[in-house]
């Protein structure tokens, strides 16, 4: 019997003690919560990938940088990135030069922000409808894939001012083996073609299919071409090969940019007209 009470004791000792422990833990203030600074709500720069990346092993990101600089609901500068992210084989090297290109654009970033600033400025209050700064933009995509190469495009448009957007286009082929570039010399080597007779070929094809008096050179589109050859202004497409000008290049900027893709099957026929 005296075990008994001593158990009894004991476990109603415990449940007073436990009842004074949680009354002193209701008494206590409440944690407040973590104050979150206004810098860490800054959109990262490198934000994750997607988690379910193509079976081709591209992935994309989307990274959007807006200023603070408003006048009511108009926005006086944002910049934006479109980009694929590599992974698996060539990754490293198809992400630097990847990388390469946004660090171009970053840097001239806040250039593009003060203009944009300085212009609206000048023409706030103007009912001139292109006064107002837009956007940087810098959008690289793939245009086509092979087994062997991958061709890209990046298209960087800014306008922080002015009637015209400025617009330009750069292009790339990359072999799918070890991330180098492709040379359009070794492009058509295998055709057993030459820059000068593709230029012709492309300069005779444009010219016959355009209005009188667009060129500003129309005499010399050979060497026009031949120069977007020697610049890599090229890539490849699911049809052909695609050369290109960007506008102001080769006529005037309503013309926006000039294209013309010479089919594979042409290529093959050792530029014969089909």
């Amino acid at each position: 019997m005296g075990k008994k009470i001593r158990l009894v004791g004991v476990l109603l000792g415990s449940m007073l003690l436990l009842s004074a422990c949680k009354g002193k833990e209701e008494e206590k203030e409440p944690t407040p919560e973590p104050t979150i600074r206004q810098e860490q709500l800054v959109t990262p720069m490198e934000p994750a990938p997607s988690v379910t990346p193509a079976e081709s092993g591209l992935v994309f990101r989307l990274e959007t940088e807006e200023y603070s600089a408003k006048e009511g609901d108009v926005e006086v500068f944002q910049a934006k990135l479109v980009y694929p992210v590599f992974e698996g084989g060539c990754a490293d090297a198809l992400n630097e030069f990847v990388s390469s290109m946004i660090g171009g654009f970053r840097l001239r970033l806040p250039l593009s922000e003060e203009n944009a600033r300085l212009n609206y400025a000048e023409f706030s209050g103007e009912d001139i409808e292109y006064a107002f700064p837009e956007a940087e933009e810098l959008d690289i995509t793939i245009v086509a894939e092979a087994e062997e190469w991958l061709s890209f495009s990046s298209l960087w448009y800014g306008n922080t001012g002015g009637p015209h957007p400025n617009t330009y286009c750069k292009t790339y082929v990359r072999k799918k083996a070890d991330g180098s570039e492709v040379k359009i010399e070794e492009y058509l080597e295998q055709y057993g073609l030459t820059l000068e007779e593709t230029a012709a070929y492309a300069a005779e094809q444009v010219r016959a299919v355009s209005e009188e008096g667009m060129f500003w050179d129309e005499e010399g589109l050979p060497e026009s071409f031949l120069k977007i050859l020697e610049e890599d202004q090229w890539y490849l497409t699911e049809k052909g090969l695609m050369l290109f000008a960007n506008p102001y290049e080769l006529a005037a900027y309503v013309y926006g940019k000039i294209e013309y893709e010479i089919p594979y099957e042409v290529l093959q026929q050792g530029l014969k007209n089909q």
